[in-house]
């Protein structure tokens, strides 16, 4: 097997693929954005996020509606990885990151932007078991349930959306270039009344970029 392994592509190459000029994430879940066009920035730093926040330093992604800045959604984005082995052992040792990205958007939350999403990416490298054919491998259901209860149990009461894509390698080739992308659970984020202060620094970084509308 010469192409990399699914389970190998990090958080910030998977946001840039999901979320890039070509995304189908729109159609998977097209509750993210209102029917305006809308502006998507990754990595957002300062002046969003400065260090007297007490949070992270960076946010994965974050999206607005053209003109907007009062009504941002935030993702913050983390990997469960399922290996060959793992499709046999049925133990998933990725399921820790689901709480390190539960503060990452506790911070979020506190620092009161519109919407914040905890974004997961399963990625399944099911080569060794589909037989070289496209619709061959993936993830088994028990696995599905498994992860989805993890996320559940994670996430209940917060006051968050959830998002739980799955990105299957069935064949020798880059995943990013024709894996099998979907959405394997998802929970909307509900709104909330964004400060002002807040939305200062990010008409601040809009005003300092350059991007075309969506």
């Amino acid at each position: 097997m010469d192409a990399l392994s699914a389970t190998k592509v990090v958080e910030k190459e998977l946001m840039r693929w999901a979320f890039g000029p070509n995304s189908v994430v729109p159609l998977l879940a097209p509750w993210l954005a209102d029917h305006r066009p809308h502006n998507v920035a990754l990595e957002v730093t300062q002046p969003v996020l400065v260090p007297s926040d007490g949070g992270t330093a960076e946010l994965d992604a974050m999206i607005w509606p053209v003109g907007d800045p009062t009504s941002v959604t935030v993702l913050e984005a983390k990997r469960i990885r399922v290996d060959a082995d793992t499709l046999i052992t049925e133990q998933i040792g990725g399921l820790q990151g689901i709480r390190e990205g539960i503060e990452q958007v506790r911070s979020h939350v506190r620092l009161g932007f519109a919407r914040v999403y905890l974004t997961l990416f399963v990625t399944v490298d099911s080569r060794k078991y589909s037989g070289g054919y496209w619709v061959g491998g993936g993830l088994p259901h028990s696995l599905s349930k498994q992860i989805i209860a993890a996320v559940q149990s994670a996430t209940d009461g917060l006051d968050i959306g959830v998002l739980v894509f799955i990105l299957n390698q069935p064949v020798d080739k880059d995943v990013l270039l024709g894996g099998g992308f979907g959405l394997l659970h998802s929970r909307p984020a509900p709104s909330r009344c964004q400060p002002d202060a807040l939305t200062a620094r990010i008409r601040a970084f809009i005003d300092s970029e350059s991007r075309p509308a969506v």
